[in-house]
């Protein structure tokens, strides 16, 4: 898909999406929204490429207390998302934010967007949204790389960072062991999730991230 206004909305419950590759997008890529004024729950986005995108990557976003819950992102592929725009900068990998819960982000590639790798907002949500945070590989960011906030709960187990201000965890309560390059202070116990996903390797998670087979332009990105 070549340099569009338009972006997949995810509105409803129970949606798969996999193996898509979007490039050059002016504005989101895929939002998952209940922006209808109705809850969505159980939805994956898996194995696509998301490259180039004037705002977000992948965005999930509730609405006007409609709440979004039991979201999965799974070896997605996120380069160099998020950039100028006339706010100054807008966007970046992936916004979890306005009333999102039981979030998952597992062996995602996360690689030179301008910040949000991903970002996790706990507002808006009873108790503070909950995710679980793992075998993702995060690099090459702008501004800084996961960051949990305002009252989300959740575990960060064996991801891999590079660069400055890895992983940030203020106003948030995390459990966070086994992580490569970022660290933070430790809820004593991980949160309880639901089929909690295993561990990847780091070499697994830059091979394999993103739509099969992987082409020439994920491939710049990633030997950039």
């Amino acid at each position: 898909i070549e340099r569009t206004r338009a972006h997949g909305d995810a509105t409803t419950s129970n949606v798969i999406v996999r193996g898509l590759r979007v490039r050059n997008a002016v504005n989101d890529v895929i939002q998952i929204a209940a922006n209808r004024g109705t809850s969505i729950a159980r939805l994956v986005v898996d194995h696509c490429s998301i490259t180039n995108s004037g705002d977000g990557g992948i965005d999930v976003t509730g609405h006007n207390g409609a709440i979004v819950s039991d979201v999965t992102l799974s070896w997605n592929y996120l380069a160099g998302n998020g950039g100028p725009c006339s706010k100054g900068w807008c966007g970046g990998g992936s916004l979890v934010k306005y009333g999102v819960t039981r979030f998952s982000a597992h062996a995602n590639l996360w690689d030179k967007n301008l910040r949000r790798n991903p970002s996790i907002d706990g507002g808006l949500v009873r108790d503070g949204t909950l995710a679980d945070v793992r075998g993702n590989g995060v690099r090459g960011y702008v501004e800084g790389g996961t960051q949990l906030r305002d009252g989300a709960r959740g575990n960060v187990v064996g991801n891999f960072f590079a660069g400055n201000r890895p992983l940030l965890t203020a106003g948030a309560v995390v459990f966070a062991s086994g992580n490569e390059g970022g660290s933070a202070a430790s809820a004593a116990a991980p949160f309880d999730v639901p089929a909690a996903l295993g561990t990847v390797d780091r070499a697994a998670v830059v091979a394999s991230a993103g739509a099969r087979p992987t082409d020439a332009i994920d491939t710049d990105y990633r030997d950039v």
